[in-house]
């Protein structure tokens, strides 16, 4: 049975679906994009145990993993535009998630943030290990909003260039807005 929050963030993933498609070609970036919207949107609580407190889930990023994959596998249900494999062997650690989109590997490293950026690295070593120039970077912020820095929008690496994309799963509530 789906939770409140598996609910609600099925119903966002499919609004996003809705809306009209410039291209028909799917892409890495729009994919992600559609994610982020539907998590700030209806997946927020997900990730946390008591958000007032400050306390996020027992392994959060298994949390983001598993929002991803959901909506990824809902969005490729019946079609042939693309297909999700997870937690696969790269040398001598696992990629959290493999997107095949037009028979190309797009790896993602998924990463909750509550102190200082990691991931990097780890991304580089994975993008070596299977020959990609690209990969991509999803942070999931649960900073404090009054201590939230700016994370560029790419990051240059040994093997290339690493895309990040920022989810907001810590955002000041509209009532506590001035």
């Amino acid at each position: 049975m789906l939770s409140r929050t598996d609910s609600d963030f099925i119903e966002e993933f499919y609004r996003s679906e809705a809306r009209p498609r410039h291209a028909s070609r799917v892409t890495i970036s729009q994919l992600l994009l559609e994610f982020r919207r539907a998590v700030q949107a209806a997946g927020i609580n997900a990730f946390w145990q008591s958000r007032i407190a400050g306390r996020l889930r027992s392994k959060p990023e298994s949390v983001a993993q598993h929002l991803l994959e959901l909506g990824l596998e809902m969005r490729f249900y019946g079609t042939k535009s693309g297909f999700v494999v997870s937690q696969f062997r790269s040398g001598i650690g696992f990629v959290d998630v493999g997107i095949v989109l037009s028979r190309v590997l797009h790896i993602v490293e998924l990463k909750v943030l509550t102190k200082a950026l990691r991931g990097p690295s780890q991304l580089d070593q994975y993008m070596e290990d299977r020959q990609r120039n690209e990969g991509w970077l999803v942070i999931f912020d649960a900073r404090l909003p009054g201590s939230k820095t700016d994370i560029p929008a790419s990051i240059p690496c040994k093997a290339g260039k690493i895309r990040t994309l920022v989810v907001d799963i810590n955002p000041t509530a509209p009532s506590r807005k001035r």
